[in-house]
């Protein structure tokens, strides 16, 4: 793209593609429209079954299938940020950087006790990824950090262990940013993924409690530090407009991040912005400006050099492989999560940690479980066939499936997926290769977590809507984009 300033015709590139494709029509005709909520759970389809259609789960349902694992992924769960952000809904409380309050001391006892009741159930396993998030994990002092990684030293690791930590720019920044991240590195973390969310410095300063200045010098360092790096991004902030989003492209051309994540804001009800969006006093774009931007953030990062993957990621070089994506959203790779609220999917199940509204409660809630019983598994569902075949088409779709041969289990669930498939492909938001290959289009990446979400299960999908957790507010739509009524 050269100078992202001789980009202003970006904008008129989107406004004539947004024509072409009929978008407009599109949406006014009710056929699809961005959700603002109800994926089951989260800002985009992470996880198979979501986490919203779960069922309460015993420890002694799920001990009964537990055995070691190889290629075992592990995810622990920092329940503490330095600042809360409005547009976030994951279990976190305030901490100052470095701090260590009772209730954090809390925590931190309980998960150390959870990880080395896992190690106790897990010997023989072998671990190829861990990813510590939350919340923000580089909120914790240097030896706490140390001390998280080691407790883990009792567990083999594959030879191509990746090991993933989230940060921020205030901690990365602050006085031992520097300090903690060569920490991380010397311990063996061979990637980062920071949280931008904008370059924009009145967005910024709304959500994220700094402004543009700290965002840049957290990528400097990073850059310093030659450590293979992810940044967020965050598309229709309330405010945000074009000219952000192109400023956004020029900061991201400048650095050329390994990998930048670009979600759209959904609003969860555990989000501190969830009451002002039911009262419909927060700013969002509508779904027409917001479709446009998207195909504006996906033309944009091609100018500049960059590969489309699925789930709103963009690589600067293809080989880049974000294993921990796959492993997240996946129903087949075995991922065990620790800490409060964190999900894990193994043995037959998905099942998740006791979780809470109130994240202090919450985390009260999680370490009297682990005292009480060694581990904190509140909920969860079995993935039986269907529910086994419906992840696979719900996480396929993105990159390319076929439809599998039908058993006694799946056979209803097949036919009205098939049926679908057709009906999205005559409105071209996905197609077919010779070899009976399903995958979206370019048009369909305009609403892949919306379309990926019509493929979950008949029972999932009633689970979702008793509990209102299923495309809240759609408009009318025609029967096969509606909350579907057939349950398998």
């Amino acid at each position: 793209m050269g100078k992202m300033s001789e980009t202003a015709s970006l904008t008129q590139w989107a406004n004539a593609e947004f024509e072409k494709q009929g978008i407009a029509t599109l949406l006014n005709s009710g056929l699809l429209t961005r959700a603002r909520e109800g994926l089951g759970g989260s800002h985009t389809v992470v996880t198979y079954p979501p986490l919203d259609a779960l069922a309460p789960l015993t420890r002694e349902e799920l001990l009964a299938h537990i055995k070691p694992l190889n290629n075992l992924s592990l995810y622990l769960h920092i329940a503490f940020c330095e600042h809360l952000c409005p547009f976030c809904h994951y279990a976190k409380t305030y901490s100052p950087i470095g701090g260590e309050s009772a209730l954090m001391q809390l925590y931190l006892s309980a998960l150390f006790a959870e990880i080395n009741t896992w190690l106790g159930l897990l010997a023989g396993s072998e671990a190829s990824s861990i990813y510590i998030g939350g919340g923000t994990p580089t909120v914790l002092s240097d030896a706490r950090l140390e001390e998280l990684l080691r407790s883990l030293s009792g567990l083999p690791k594959a030879s191509h262990l990746i090991t993933c930590v989230e940060t921020s720019p205030l901690t990365s920044c602050a006085d031992s940013g520097r300090r903690k991240l060569q920490t991380l590195l010397d311990a063996g973390v061979n990637r980062i993924s920071v949280g931008i969310q904008s370059f924009d410095d009145a967005l910024l300063r709304q959500t994220r409690g700094h402004g543009k200045e700290l965002a840049v010098e957290c990528l400097e360092l990073l850059e310093k530090l030659g450590i293979e790096y992810n940044i967020d991004l965050l598309q229709d902030l309330p405010y945000q407009t074009d000219e952000s989003i192109i400023h956004d492209l020029e900061w991201v051309q400048r650095f050329h991040p390994p990998q930048v994540t670009w979600y759209i804001l959904r609003v969860h009800q555990e989000s501190v912005w969830y009451r002002l969006y039911q009262r419909h006093d927060l700013e969002l774009p509508l779904p027409l400006d917001s479709v446009r931007r998207r195909l504006m953030v996906r033309e944009g990062m091609r100018r500049i050099g960059y590969v489309c993957r699925p789930g709103g990621r963009f690589v600067w070089d293809p080989r880049i492989y974000d294993r921990f994506k796959e492993i997240r959203g996946g129903t087949e790779p075995a991922l065990l999560g620790m800490g409060a609220a964190a999900y894990s999917h193994a043995w037959g199940y998905l099942f998740r940690n006791s979780a809470s509204a109130s994240t202090q409660s919450g985390i009260r809630n999680y370490a009297e479980k682990i005292q009480r019983d060694g581990l904190a598994v509140e909920s969860g569902l079995p993935v039986d066939r269907l529910e086994l075949t419906a992840g696979r088409m719900v996480a396929g779709i993105r990159s390319g499936i076929g439809l599998p041969k039908p058993e006694p289990a799946t056979e209803t669930y097949l036919e009205s997926a098939s049926a679908l498939l057709l009906q999205l492909e005559r409105e071209s938001f996905v197609s077919v290769d010779e070899s009976g290959v399903w995958s979206l289009t370019e048009r369909g990446f305009l609403f892949e977590e919306e379309i990926c979400s019509l493929f979950y299960s008949g029972p999932v999908k009633e689970r979702l809507t008793v509990s209102g957790a299923y495309w809240s507010g759609v408009p009318a739509a025609p029967r096969y984009l509606q909350r579907p009524n057939v349950h398998n």
